[in-house]
């Protein structure tokens, strides 16, 4: 089935595009808000940071139209695994501490299933957060 929805993106002012739109971290409403307090605002300490990690000062909007490919939906699947993406590189599955499996992981995964959207799920704090949240 294909899946029509929003998604969200945290930038600094005219960044937007500076990135190809496959190659950026993008969320849910409530994901991008986590990120901005837990990541930019307080940027994995205590209190709040000014000028704001990376600067970003924007939150912009993308209406998306997504369906899963053939290999991921004969495993009954609608999305891939979620990887992160730093200046248009993939990252891989990141963990806390910033531990991340990198480029080769995203290399096997994309081979395997094609380039498919990922997501994270929040319920089994997979693969992060790994502590309750809202979002």
């Amino acid at each position: 089935p294909t899946h029509e929805f929003y998604m969200y993106r945290a930038t600094a002012a005219g960044m937007a595009t500076k990135y190809g739109f496959a190659d950026t971290n993008t969320g849910n409403m409530d994901g991008v808000m986590w990120y901005l307090m837990n990541e930019i605002v307080t940027n994995y300490g205590t209190g709040v940071r000014c000028p704001r990690r990376f600067n970003i000062s924007e939150i912009h909007r993308i209406k998306v139209k997504v369906k899963p490919t053939a290999a991921l939906s004969s495993e009954g699947m609608h999305f891939g695994v979620r990887f992160a993406y730093d200046q248009g590189k993939c990252e891989g599955r990141c963990f806390p501490g910033n531990l991340c499996t990198g480029e080769g992981d995203c290399a096997f995964h994309y081979d395997k299933y094609g380039f498919v959207v990922g997501c994270n799920k929040f319920t089994d704090k997979y693969p992060f957060p790994n502590m309750d949240t809202s979002a």
